[in-house]
């Protein structure tokens, strides 16, 4: 993955790690990049039900709400 961008090198290696083992920043990052959404969406959910303010570095990929 050396011509990979950091961002699809990041996701690839979340992927390896242990579902258990993941942050909310590293939940946000696999979310945002549609990865395991079948399994990720469930956890975070359970994160917020916990702390509705749970947030790690926030970015959208959508231009309106850059703003």
């Amino acid at each position: 993955m050396a011509d990979s961008s950091r961002l699809v090198s990041t996701a690839h290696a979340l992927r390896c790690r242990p579902i258990g083992g993941l942050t909310v920043e590293d939940l946000r990052l696999l979310i945002g990049q549609d990865a395991g959404l079948a399994h990720l969406l469930p956890l975070a959910l359970e994160v917020l039900r916990d702390d509705p303010m749970a947030e790690g570095d926030s970015h959208s990929r959508r231009s309106e709400w850059w703003t």
